[in-house]
């Protein structure tokens, strides 16, 4: 039989169960930009547009800081039997 352990979780923020850390926005490449765009869509993201026409190294890591999510895991990282949130409320 395994011993148990006892592990504290520390959060600043509330966990979230969400795939990514960031908006979807972030999630198109070049290719899938222009696809929408040929079918009638904005094309690239607005997100992207600016973060593409920012020069400075500063204002993008900025920007990179302040779009994440924060406290969010995957969902096969919180479901399940063996999940987190399973883990939590035993």
């Amino acid at each position: 039989p395994r011993k148990r352990r006892r592990i504290h979780l520390i959060s600043r923020h509330p966990i979230k169960e969400q795939q990514f850390d960031t908006h979807q926005d972030w999630m198109m490449d070049l290719t899938a930009c222009q696809r929408i765009k040929d079918m009638g869509g904005e094309g690239r993201p607005r997100r992207q547009e600016r973060f593409a026409g920012c020069s400075c190294w500063k204002e993008r890591r900025e920007t990179i800081i302040q779009e994440r999510v924060a406290g969010t895991i995957t969902p096969a990282l919180y479901r399940g039997e063996q999940g987190l949130n399973w883990a939590i409320e035993r």
